[in-house]
């Protein structure tokens, strides 16, 4: 009533709860029924965030050196710079035909799935060759020894920045701003500085190290 008829905002207002933890999903909830602007003053754990979740992925997928189950779980992240249609359609295949290693990814694939005709294909192909192309230069230097920590961490930068992680990452603040989940697209706004600082940190201890 206050802001309907007393010219308030909702920012006007505040909350006060002994856990905030504990009560702002049900509070989120209630608040989104009510049509009311959310936000809730809480320390996420960059760990939880699809960003971080992604990089762990991403290093998995590296370590193990591209097993089904490591690009799977990748492809599915979301930030992979290829549509649905595209990840679905490489994990498909890999699971068809049982490619593992790095290796098999860079050698054009010549065995069809069934029912698939040569166009297809040559349209998978052009898909395994956009994943190969992006990642190569950044497996390489992650998987040499001999590389220091701050080459590693220039050379994941550099991969964010070619495959637009932060931009996705806006993307999806703005879409729960619009849903008006405004404390998760908070966290989206600014979990990949924050990432970055972490970045910069290991950058000025551990730099020189291999």
């Amino acid at each position: 009533r206050l802001v309907r008829e007393k010219g308030y905002h909702y920012n006007d207002f505040a909350i006060v709860c002994p856990d905030v933890k504990k009560t702002v999903e049900s509070g989120r909830e209630i608040f989104a029924d009510a049509g009311i602007p959310f936000f809730a003053d809480v320390n996420y754990p960059i760990i939880k965030n699809a960003f971080s979740r992604a990089i762990i992925m991403l290093l998995n997928m590296i370590e193990r050196d591209f097993s089904y189950e490591s690009v799977s779980a990748y492809l599915k992240s979301g930030f992979s710079k290829m549509t649905t249609e595209e990840c679905d359609s490489l994990e498909n295949y890999v699971l068809a035909k049982g490619v593992r290693g790095f290796k098999r990814y860079e050698k054009r694939w010549e065995l069809p799935m069934e029912r698939m005709d040569a166009e297809e294909l040559s349209s998978l192909n052009e898909i395994r060759e956009r994943f190969t192309d992006s990642i190569r230069g950044l497996r390489e230097t992650l998987a040499t020894s001999k590389t220091s920590v701050s080459e590693k961490l220039v050379a994941l930068y550099e991969y964010f920045t070619a495959n637009g992680f932060e931009e996705r990452l806006r993307g999806y603040s703005e879409v729960l701003e619009k849903e008006k989940d405004r404390s998760e697209a908070r966290h989206y706004e600014i979990v990949y500085r924050r990432v970055m600082d972490v970045f910069d940190d290991l950058y000025d201890l551990l730099g020189e190290y291999q």
